[in-house]
């Protein structure tokens, strides 16, 4: 069946937007500002705290719905569909597979380029198809199966770019596009980026005045980076089969259910915080403390002028 240009114009913003989205955040991570207390200055590294302000922007679609079921209720003739009740614990779990895949990306996104993330999201179209013929019983047609070997054509490509491709010390870090953000280590400068420390770390000075092995670590930055994002397309893919199995066969407005899992998420996540204030991450943290979040910081930094 054809699309129409209502589908079409919809498939076109979500694929805007969707980059801006991961731009934008890429941003934000580069942006470098002292932390509470009077820090040194830092990079912008808070994955978890991003995550709680996509779910917040869900559970805003929440007001969105209620608001046009006000609009709607005075129209008695409005053509639109009868809303049958639901449970809304049916969104609880494709809003932990959300969480934890959202979750997942963001910290990624510290370890690899905006361009490869933004690329290596298209493996949920793979995952999303195998899972359905095998959970759901679909049956794929030939060109459904063609277009996920090109997607795992054109994936394979991204990850190799990513192996082969080589680190230039000189390139400015700040840039979004091709730049790898900073991730702190405890002991050193929180203004150096993991593929930098590990470079200061683990390549010595060479007899002849260069370092040995700088391709190796940025190689492996970048490599733990697509893996990651490839775990979180898994886990996805997951939220996808278990949206269609238990909750598309309610008459669930698009609005309310998005609305319902970001408030699940924004909830949940919220108070894990809490815990992630304290839980040691070693070279995963991106903030002073060497914790896995540190909401305090992120917020402290927030409230002064950052530089790029």
């Amino acid at each position: 069946m054809a699309w129409t240009k209502y589908q079409l114009f919809l498939a076109g913003l979500m694929l805007v937007t969707g980059s801006i989205n991961t731009l934008s955040a890429k941003w934000a991570d580069n942006f470098v500002a002292p932390g509470c207390g009077g820090s040194q200055e830092h990079s912008f590294q808070h994955p978890f705290l991003q995550a709680v302000g996509m779910f917040l922007g869900e559970f805003s679609c929440l007001a969105a719905f209620y608001l046009l079921r006000c609009r709607a209720a005075g129209h008695p003739d409005t053509s639109a569909d009868p809303q049958q009740p639901f449970n809304p614990l049916l969104f609880l779990p494709p809003a932990l597979c959300d969480m934890t895949g959202t979750s997942i990306m963001y910290v990624a996104l510290n370890m690899t380029s905006a361009s490869s993330f933004q690329m290596l999201r298209g493996a949920v179209i793979i995952f999303t198809g195998l899972f359905s013929v095998t959970f759901l019983g679909r049956r794929l047609a030939l060109s459904q199966w063609l277009g996920i070997l090109a997607t795992i054509a054109g994936l394979v490509v991204v990850g190799l770019a990513d192996l082969l491709s080589k680190h230039d010390s000189q390139h400015k870090l700040s840039e979004v596009i091709t730049g790898v953000a900073g991730v702190g280590i405890p002991g050193l400068p929180c203004t150096e980026s993991l593929d930098k420390a590990f470079y200061r770390l683990c390549c010595p000075p060479s007899p002849g005045g260069g370092h040995v092995g700088h391709q190796l670590m940025w190689t492996c930055t970048c490599s733990r980076g697509d893996l990651l994002i490839i775990m979180a397309q898994i886990i996805v893919s997951i939220q996808m089969v278990l949206e269609e199995k238990f909750v598309y066969k309610h008459n669930v407005h698009p609005l309310r259910a998005v609305g319902t899992e970001g408030l699940f998420g924004f909830v949940i996540l919220s108070l894990l915080l809490v815990p992630m204030y304290y839980i040691p991450a070693g070279s995963f943290s991106g903030n002073p403390r060497g914790t896995l979040e540190d909401a305090l910081d992120a917020f402290c930094q927030a409230s002064v002028s950052p530089r790029s």
